[in-house]
């Protein structure tokens, strides 16, 4: 994997440097990623709408850890992936986890390529990639 650096020198990178950590842009991802997991857990949601949830909760995650980093992510072409494996490097993920949340950004992909429905076995493995992410995430900043 990559090293934070690698990935800031990389050609059109999505990724850039801020002049200090902004506290309150943090806080900010790691609320709005509870209230996601939130979202996703609420059974009156449709299923894609969960997914959708549970993808945000852990794409705000990243953001959050790459923000403790005085890293800002731009809306350049590949910001997803590239955020979630900077996050991922800077946290140590294990790589089946860095896996299953590959798959979870794949699943959003896809969904804006064509009528992709979410089943419920896909929302329950979503549940479970978000709360191993958030536990991650947690204990990284402590």
């Amino acid at each position: 994997m990559p090293s934070l650096d690698d990935l800031l020198n990389t050609p059109d990178t999505p990724l850039t440097r801020q002049s200090a950590v902004n506290k309150v842009q943090l806080q900010g991802w790691l609320k709005e990623a509870a209230l996601k997991y939130a979202d996703a857990q609420r059974k009156e949601n449709s299923a894609s709408t969960r997914m959708d949830a549970a993808y945000d909760s852990v794409f705000f995650c990243a953001l959050a850890v790459l923000a403790s980093q005085s890293v800002r992510v731009s809306s350049k072409p590949g910001h997803h992936q590239m955020a979630l494996e900077a996050a991922a490097h800077i946290m140590g993920l294990p790589q089946e986890l860095s896996d299953t949340v590959d798959a979870l950004r794949d699943w959003r992909n896809r969904k804006y390529q064509a009528a992709f429905t979410a089943s419920d076995a896909d929302v329950a493995d979503a549940l479970d990639t978000v709360l191993r992410y958030l536990e991650t995430t947690a204990g990284w900043f402590q």
